[in-house]
């Protein structure tokens, strides 16, 4: 009787440490944002972007891809396989299902009608070619 006493007094005070600890707190809110955000990476050339993007699960017609000037959106779905085995059991699924986006704010604007993206092994490519300066024009005050 004395072990179960000790060690349901360590499991109670183990419970309330970890619900007055910070990481506590924190988790799920960690936990939300690792789950369906989109990882990036953007590299600027001389006159072109390129933005790699971490998409993994996701089926190529399942991409959305918008640019507004130079702000650009990247949107996806993962999609949950509806096959299951009949005598399957599932102990543990940590895996994302659902839609995710991520939205840039590039420093200059980009021409449209040249943008490629291209999509291998879970990777979105995207090569963004900046609209050239010799487009200004001069205003001439009367």
């Amino acid at each position: 009787m004395t072990q179960l006493t000790k060690l349901g007094t360590s499991s109670f005070n183990e419970f309330f440490n970890d619900l007055t600890s910070p990481a506590y707190l924190i988790r799920p809110f960690l936990n939300k944002l690792m789950a369906d955000d989109i990882r990036i990476e953007v590299k600027e050339e001389a006159d072109i972007y390129i933005v790699e993007a971490e998409l993994p699960g996701v089926e190529r017609e399942d991409i959305k891809i918008s640019l507004d000037g130079s702000f650009l959106t990247i949107s996806a779905e993962v999609k949950k396989s509806t096959q299951k085995a009949e005598d399957e059991k599932v102990f543990c699924s940590e895996r994302f299902y659902g839609s995710m986006s991520r939205g840039l704010q590039l420093p200059a604007n980009i021409d449209q009608s040249k943008c490629m993206a291209k999509y291998t092994n879970g990777v979105l490519r995207l090569e963004l070619p900046k609209v050239r300066n010799g487009s200004a024009k001069l205003i001439e005050v009367r």
